[in-house]
């Protein structure tokens, strides 16, 4: 593949956040998102992190679990929902969340749930289908 080919690629591949402070979990589907849907991502290992790469960089689709080191789901949510215009879809992983918990997500801007443990296909599936939106 000539370099210019890939450049074009790369240039056009959308662009998820990732945010698990589980390595292996968070490496695995930055994997399988690369493979299945050409993404380009970002892992973010806690809440700060998170934040700091959603201030420097724009992103098609954030995943982030709900707990993490520093700040919470909550807080991801509300930084990046906090511009009315911001239509940046957000999938939120949970480890089997109260209703109240998700329901409140919801209605903070997050856009889909997976509780864990997840199914990987299911997760491709919902990310191709925000990506597409």
């Amino acid at each position: 593949m000539s370099t210019s080919i890939l450049y074009d690629i790369m240039k056009n591949a959308k662009k998820i956040l990732i945010c698990d402070d589980d390595f292996m979990t968070a490496n695995m589907i930055s994997q399988k998102l690369q493979k299945n849907l050409e993404t380009e991502n970002t892992i973010a290992k806690d809440g700060n992190a998170a934040l700091k790469a959603l201030d420097s960089g724009e992103y098609n689709l954030v995943i982030t679990v709900f707990q993490l080191p520093y700040k919470s789901g909550y807080d991801i949510i509300q930084h990046l929902k906090q511009d009315k215009d911001e239509k940046t879809p957000i999938i939120l992983l949970t480890n089997g969340l109260a209703d109240d918990v998700m329901m409140n997500a919801s209605l903070m801007g997050a856009d889909d749930f997976l509780r864990k443990p997840y199914n990987s296909i299911e997760l491709l599936i919902r990310s191709r289908k925000l990506l597409s939106a």
